[in-house]
């Protein structure tokens, strides 16, 4: 329920988004690549909005508390959804856990230890058809009878039948609690180990960039992994781990392909940084009357690109 409240702050309807991506697998193959289309877009909307556009003190400390409140100050860090995630699945463990205690002062009883004993019981007697100490089935009953003007108490053996459904209930808890427990921890630490370490960030895209054949030499290789890094980064790749889980890699790999495409429709990433005459930079993409163009980037000064855009008549002339 706080997943489904909340995750909609980080700026992205992931209810929205899962739900068309979950839709491609039934409609037309024009409409599933409209629709693919529209999504990728979608995403690299979202990603190229939530990034720092500014540095100054205020947010290096913001980064730096990020790094230890995680979610809270990590929205243009990448971090933000992943993080809020993964304390949702803490509180998924807190909670099964809590049920013991909660039970334990509910029944006045060790709960917790509830389930060994029964196992215990089962090993040696082969049984549960003995009285239990926590649901006695007979017991004594304390009651009183008025005649006239005396008051007779009466002590007598009682039979408690209710009791019989509450043992073979509160055996089901228990045993339904342990299996939500050990698989809540389990999804918790498999999600803390693909969010920890960098490295599964960029084998997870990479592997869908293969099945794509899109990484046919090295420079793709170093391409993927600022793709992953810098540009999907950890929620990116949380966004596309939520996706594949709710439709299908078949999916996925189409949206991965698309992303791939705008990503390197970026004019800021295509092609390599070389340093150019008088100490221009840019990226290279021809060459006319022997001098090189390159690409206007977001790091040219005014001079350089002034320069670029008006070069210069000197070169190399007709004899």
């Amino acid at each position: 329920m706080i997943w489904r409240m909340l995750n909609g702050t980080g700026g992205l309807n992931m209810d929205k988004l899962v739900s068309m991506a979950e839709n491609t697998q039934l409609g037309k193959p024009e409409d599933r690549d409209r629709t693919v289309l529209h999504v990728a877009k979608y995403i690299d909307r979202w990603l190229l909005a939530h990034r720092q556009y500014h540095y100054n003190l205020l947010v290096r400390l913001r980064q730096r508390f990020s790094n230890i409140f995680c979610f809270w100050l990590a929205k243009r860090e990448g971090r933000f959804l992943t993080g809020f995630y993964m304390f949702t699945k803490f509180l998924y463990c807190v909670n099964a856990i809590s049920q013991f205690f909660l039970l334990n002062a509910f029944l006045a009883m060790d709960f917790h230890m509830y389930g060994f004993d029964i196992i215990s019981k089962l090993i040696h007697d082969g049984e549960l058809t003995a009285a239990s100490p926590r649901f006695p089935r007979v017991t004594l009953c304390d009651f009183q009878i008025r005649q006239l003007q005396n008051l007779q108490r009466y002590t007598v053996q009682c039979v408690l039948p209710i009791n019989l459904f509450n043992e073979k209930i509160f055996i089901f808890l228990w045993f339904w609690f342990i299996v939500v427990l050990f698989v809540a921890i389990g999804s918790y630490i498999s999600w803390l180990y693909y969010v920890l370490f960098s490295h599964n960030r960029y084998r997870y895209v990479k592997k869908y960039l293969k099945i794509g054949d899109l990484i046919r030499n090295k420079a793709d290789v170093k391409l993927a992994r600022k793709f992953s890094d810098e540009y999907l980064r950890d929620d990116g790749v949380f966004v596309l781990r939520v996706v594949c889980n709710n439709s299908s890699e078949l999916v996925l790999n189409d949206l991965v392909s698309e992303l791939w495409n705008l990503f390197r429709g970026n004019p800021n990433n295509q092609g390599a940084r070389v340093p150019l005459q008088g100490g221009r930079r840019g990226s290279v993409i021809g060459s006319a009357n022997g001098r090189a163009v390159t690409m206007p980037t977001l790091d040219m000064t005014d001079e350089e690109l002034k320069e670029e855009l008006n070069p210069s008549a000197e070169g190399p002339k007709a004899d």
